[in-house]
Formats: C-alpha cells, sequence, structure tokens
C-alpha cells in the first residue's frame, strides 16, 4: 500500500569550513571576507507549503507546533507566512486561536497585518456566526483605527458576504450590501459576483426558487453570466427538482462558450456532480449515462475522486449496479498510480450495501476486507460497525451460516445464527 509522507521542512545545509589555517598564499583578508559573507534571509515558501497542506487536513496543533519551531530557527515570520496561519484557524473552526494570531502580528517589531488577513478573520467570524464582531472589525477599518490601515475593499466584503450565504442569513447579508454595497459595484450596478453570493444564500436557506428567479434581475442589467453563475443557477433547479431547466442552463453554458470561445464558460467537474446528483436521485439512468458520457468525452476535464463517487452514487441511486462496479474498478484503477484516487470509507458501504442486498456474499466479503488497506480518510467505528453488519445481511441473503470472527477490536454484539434459532454473543 503506498505510504503517505508529510513533507518536512529541509535540513539545514551545514557551514562550509574554510579552510582558514591552510598554506594558501591568497591574502587573508580575501578569505576571511568569504567566510563571514552576511547571511541571506530565510526562504519561507517550503514552510508556507507545509501550512497549506497540513490545513487541509484539519492538523491545527501540527501547525502551531511547526511554527513555533520555525520562530526559534528564523527569528520572525513574515506575513505571508501568518496569514497562511491564521486562514489554517479560520479552516479548523478556531476563529479564537486566528484572532489570538491576530494580536500577535499587530505588536511591536512583529510581521504586521493586511488586508488578507483582516479578509480571512471576517470570513471566519462570518462562519462562526459572531456577526456582531465582523461588523466592528469592519467599522474600525472603515473609520481608520484599524491596525496596519488597510483599506476599505471589495475583498473584504465578498469574505463576509460569503460566509452569511453560506450560512444562509439572508437577512444580514442584504444589511452588509446595504451598507457597504458600493464597493461591490460595477458600472453602477452589483456586480454577478454579488448576485451569485445572493443565489448561493438563497439556495442554502433552503429558497432555491428565490435564487431562479433573481436570474430575471440579472438579464435584466444585462450582466454577463460566468461560470459559478450557470453553476449556482444548476444547483438551485436541481435543489427543486426542476431537472428540465437545468439542463436548460447546461446547454446554454456550453453552447455560449463554443460559440464565443470562453474556455472558463464551460462546464466544469462541479456542473457534472451537480447534475449527476440530481439525475441520480430522479433516477434517471439513460441521462447519468449521458452525463458520464459527456464528462469523459472532455479530453480537458479533469475527474476528480469527488466527481467519480458521484457517478457511482447515481448509477447505484439508479438500480445499475454493474455500471457502478464498472467506475469502482476505474477508481481503483487510478488509484494505483495517484492516492488521490484512493475511495473514501462510504463508497465502499454504498457498493456493500448494493452487493447485500442482492445477497452477493464473495463481492461483500471482498469489499469487507478491502475497506481499511485500500480507503482514504478515518474509519470510525460507526462506520465499520456498519461494515460488518452488512456482511452478515450479506451471509444471511445468501442462505450461509455466519462465523463471527470480524475485527475483534471493535466488540461489536454479533448474531450467530444457526439451524435452531438466533443467539446474541
Amino acid at each position: 500500500m503506498p505510504q503517505l509522507h508529510a513533507i518536512l521542512p529541509l535540513p539545514s545545509k551545514p557551514l562550509l569550513h574554510s579552510n582558514i589555517f591552510s598554506s594558501s598564499s591568497a591574502p587573508i583578508r580575501r578569505r576571511l571576507q568569504r567566510t563571514f559573507s552576511p547571511a541571506k534571509p530565510p526562504n519561507l515558501k517550503r514552510l508556507t507549503s507545509r501550512i497549506v497542506q497540513l490545513t487541509r487536513r484539519r492538523q491545527l496543533h501540527q501547525i502551531l507546533e511547526e511554527i513555533e519551531g520555525a520562530k526559534r530557527e528564523y527569528g520572525k515570520l513574515n506575513t505571508i507566512v501568518m496569514n497562511a496561519v491564521v486562514e489554517a484557524c479560520v479552516h479548523c473552526g478556531d476563529v479564537d486561536m486566528a484572532l489570538n494570531i491576530y494580536h500577535q502580528m499587530t505588536q511591536p517589531h512583529s510581521c504586521g497585518v493586511d488586508t488578507v488577513t483582516y479578509a480571512t478573520l471576517l470570513k471566519g467570524l462570518g462562519r462562526a456566526r459572531r456577526i456582531d464582531e465582523a461588523f466592528q472589525l469592519l467599522e474600525s477599518v472603515e473609520q481608520g483605527n484599524a491596525a496596519g490601515k488597510p483599506k476599505l475593499s471589495a475583498q473584504l466584503i465578498y469574505g463576509l458576504l460569503n460566509a452569511l450565504t453560506e450560512a444562509g442569513d439572508l437577512r444580514r447579508a442584504n444589511g452588509l450590501l446595504a451598507r457597504y454595497g458600493f464597493l461591490l459595484r460595477e458600472g453602477g450596478s452589483p456586480s454577478i459576483s454579488t448576485y451569485n453570493l445572493l443565489m448561493k444564500g438563497y439556495t442554502s436557506a433552503g429558497r432555491p426558487q428565490a435564487a431562479i428567479n433573481l436570474h430575471e434581475e440579472i438579464l435584466h442589467l444585462g450582466l454577463e453570466h460566468d461560470r459559478v453563475t450557470y453553476n449556482t443557477l444548476i444547483f438551485a433547479c436541481v435543489k427543486t427538482e426542476n431537472l428540465d431547466a437545468a439542463i436548460h442552463f447546461f446547454e446554454e453554458m456550453k453552447d455560449k462558450a463554443q460559440r464565443l470561445c470562453r474556455l472558463d464558460l464551460y462546464p466544469d467537474v462541479l456542473t457534472y456532480t451537480t447534475l449527476l446528483k440530481g439525475f441520480g436521485h430522479a433516477k434517471d439512468l439513460h441521462s447519468v449515462l449521458k452525463i458520464v458520457l459527456d464528462m469523459k468525452s472532455r479530453h480537458d476535464l479533469f475527474i476528480d475522486r469527488t466527481a467519480f463517487t458521484a457517478m457511482v452514487d447515481a448509477m447505484l441511486n439508479c438500480g445499475s449496479i454493474k455500471g457502478a462496479l464498472c467506475i469502482f474498478g476505474e477508481i481503483l484503477k487510478r488509484a494505483g498510480a495517484n492516492v488521490d484516487f484512493r475511495p473514501k470509507p462510504h463508497l465502499y458501504l454504498s457498493m456493500m450495501r448494493a452487493f447485500s442486498a442482492q445477497g452477493d456474499y464473495n463481492m461483500v466479503k471482498n469489499l469487507h476486507k478491502r475497506l481499511r488497506p485500500d480507503s482514504c480518510g478515518t474509519i470510525s467505528p460507526a462506520v465499520q460497525q456498519e461494515a460488518d453488519h452488512l456482511l452478515m445481511e450479506s451471509a444471511l441473503n445468501d442462505g450461509q451460516v455466519l462465523n463471527p470472527s470480524i475485527h475483534d477490536t471493535w466488540h461489536c454484539n454479533f448474531l450467530w445464527i444457526t439451524m435452531h434459532g438466533a443467539k446474541t454473543y
């Protein structure tokens, strides 16, 4: 099984010892100048990349430990590195730690803060539903009292607005636009990005039809649609189960991209994944297969693990177990060359459920056996327990007597089936 190795900071290179006391005839002053040349400033790009990688894994504690070690080695770190740490805190949901890092950055002789720092903090406060603190921070920037003297900009507003719309808090989102919307206007009208966020907010709030209705206002203002606009509209249509409208926006998206030679308008993997979920839920196998074929015919489209998983889930929902198994096999084949394609545990469970209902004990047994070594991510006790139960269920459906020696470390209660009845161990 491929091993994932953490990327550690490069070890510092040993100092090259000059042979000062050699018998060389070169002038001593020249040798001393070469030996004691001023040290170059540290290259912190590798450290920043390391922080970003750990952020994706949500390993905040490890990030803070490595930052303290870097401070001891390099001294003061720059704003780019510390902004990455603030982003890690926000991504991991620890806004208090993000504020603590921010206050450290504002201290004298520290690295200082910039617009990125404030945008990240506003995003974090919005996600944590600490809206009053977010508005107080914005007011301090507006009044010029904030550390670092950042200027009020669209970048600051978008971070908070996005957090509010994701939470479905349209009342505060509209309040934010009423007060600071002038920063987001293009040609006197709200930008398409603003409408994209509002449509996402309506959909997140359980009002997808209101998001679709905003499309009329976008057309009236003559704003140009971008890929996010189409993806948001397609998502709203899927939520309302109006798949005809979703396909209409999908075809319009492709036609416009071809007609205007706009590569940035072509459907991306998110577009296809959203459609797969919609047609899978509707059990429309013909449309699911058509979308899969369209995806694979796009040589410029990178199909990631999430998209492959959506294909399998859609086919299983449509009852096409053979189709799902074919895609699942393709995932495993790609995972042999790229660990990023290794399926998550829930995909194994989905496959096991389908084969268990059919009474295919051998297939469920093979999937159960490969769940731990071949999947990625954490296998919780609940996931392992369900996998064990599916194995037993498939044996019962196959008419077999099951030996309950399955992962004793999980201490599950197994049901032993005998010819004379049932007994719980």
